[in-house]
C-alpha cells in the first residue's frame, strides 16, 4: 500500500514565487511538477487560472527498513 501525503497551500501570484525559492533551501524539497495554466474551477476559482506545484520533501516519511 503506497500512502500520500498531501497538504496544500494558497500562496498569492506574488508571494509563490518567494515560496518556490525559499522553500527547498528550509525543507530540502524538491519541485518534482509545475504547471503553468491549470483550471481554476478545480479550487473554486472557475473562470481563473492558477499554477499548480507539486513537491516532494522528507519531512514526516519513514526511513526504510
Amino acid at each position: 500500500m503506497r500512502r500520500s501525503s498531501r497538504n496544500r497551500i494558497y500562496p498569492t501570484g506574488d508571494s509563490a514565487r518567494a515560496f518556490l525559492t525559499s522553500s527547498p533551501r528550509f525543507t530540502g524539497c524538491r519541485i518534482v511538477a509545475y504547471e503553468r495554466a491549470t483550471d481554476g474551477g478545480q479550487i473554486g476559482m472557475p473562470d481563473e487560472t492558477h499554477r499548480r506545484v507539486t513537491i516532494s520533501s522528507p519531512f514526516g516519511k519513514r526511513p526504510s527498513a
